[in-house]
């Protein structure tokens, strides 16, 4: 009867285990399978301390900070501790299996934002690992302010295409803390604890703007050819936004990111039109290449709604009769000419705080520019709600 009851319960228990472990991503099920094999307690870390689990497999840290927390758990020493060995900080401990789907990266360990950041882990399983990735390149990019204020916001529903976008909002929010540095002088509305999320996504499009002009001097260059001339057609006028200024006003009054596309049509990557009709505004165009035709790539209203069918009509005929529209391909960003010294005068701070890895400082790099812009519009998509 004993031999009995020591099977069922053996049985259970493999049962519970291979339960839980396909709460992990699937690629690190066979590795949490031989790991739980080889002690009863590495088993219990996948209910009690997931993460500690899952570092210990996805190989977190130097070999001997993984060995040594093998053994302590061996040991059966105190999960704090051996959180402490793997870099990890206690509040992880609330972070389901479905948390972690790539290795872990930087997290915060301050004791302040582990006691405050609890209450603003998300209830839903299923949307940890989009905020913990978040999470991630916000600490990376910013600091433990700007994350813990980022862990509060409603943005993990859906989960991330790549990387979550977060860096040029995390630079912004570190830019708005400093004093007397180029880029907090470029702010108009410097971030804080207390903005919500759209409304900081709105003033890092601004400030974003502000820099693109002053490192390409984009406020100064205008549009080729017909792209200079306004257009009409079916009773709206498109009227091309040739500088920094007049996308700057278009994204104050139609309340959107549009400000931020100074550099991009400088570089013929895209072209912007304030459609009209009379005085009163009432659409934004961006137009790019594709597909060997300038298509409409975004057609919206103020605050960024979709424009009423009637405007997307007669754009979309107007469009079509447009065979001279200079838009050059999307890759022109990554040859934008940087002003070499105000490039360094904008980033040295950052990177002297982040770390020589953070930017390259010898030679302006419009990849990164392009990388930041690419972030900005899924970031203005998410602002959307």
């Amino acid at each position: 009867m004993g031999n009995a009851v020591l099977s069922a319960n053996a049985g259970a228990r493999l049962v519970a285990l291979e339960t839980q472990i396909k709460r992990f991503d699937r690629s690190y099920r066979r590795r949490l399978r031989k790991f739980t094999r080889t002690s009863s307690r590495h088993g219990d870390l996948l209910f009690t301390f997931p993460a500690i689990a899952f570092a210990l497999v996805s190989g977190r840290g130097a070999t001997d900070q993984r060995a040594e927390a093998a053994r302590l758990v061996r040991d059966g020493a105190q999960l704090a501790h051996i959180a402490g060995v793997l870099d990890l900080p206690n509040w992880m401990r609330r972070l389901p299996p479905e948390a972690f789907t790539r290795p872990i990266g930087k997290v915060a360990t301050g004791q302040s934002f582990g006691r405050k950041v609890v209450g603003r882990l998300p209830q839903e399983a299923d949307r940890t690992a989009t905020w913990l990735q978040a999470h991630e390149v916000a600490l990376d990019a910013g600091d433990e302010d700007f994350a813990y204020w980022l862990a509060g916001q409603r943005i993990y529903a859906k989960p991330f295409s790549g990387d979550a976008p977060i860096r040029p909002l995390a630079i912004y929010a570190w830019y708005s803390r400093q004093d007397d540095v180029r880029g907090r002088r470029l702010m108009d509305k410097p971030w804080d604890r207390n903005v919500k999320f759209p409304v900081a996504v709105r003033e890092m499009c601004a400030w974003y703007e502000r820099v693109m002009a002053d490192l390409t001097r984009a406020d100064l260059k205008r549009g080729p050819g017909r792209y200079s001339k306004r257009r009409r057609g079916h009773g709206y006028e498109m009227v091309p936004l040739r500088s920094a200024a007049e996308l700057s006003e278009e994204g104050m009054i139609m309340h959107n990111c549009v400000g931020s596309y100074a550099g991009m049509v400088a570089a013929r990557e895209c072209r912007i039109f304030s459609v009209r009709r009379g005085s009163h505004r009432v659409a934004t165009l961006e137009v790019r290449w594709q597909g060997g035709m300038p298509r409409i790539w975004q057609l919206e209203a103020p605050d960024n709604v979709t424009a009423p069918q009637p405007v997307w009509d007669a754009v979309t005929r107007w469009l079509a009769t447009q065979e001279g529209l200079v838009v050059a391909d999307p890759s022109a960003i990554h040859s934008l000419s940087v002003d070499a010294t105000r490039w360094k005068a904008l980033w040295l701070p950052y990177v002297n705080a982040k770390g020589s890895k953070s930017l390259p400082l010898e030679r302006p790099d419009p990849r990164v520019l392009g990388h930041l812009v690419e972030d900005i519009g899924q970031l203005v998509v998410w602002a959307r709600g």
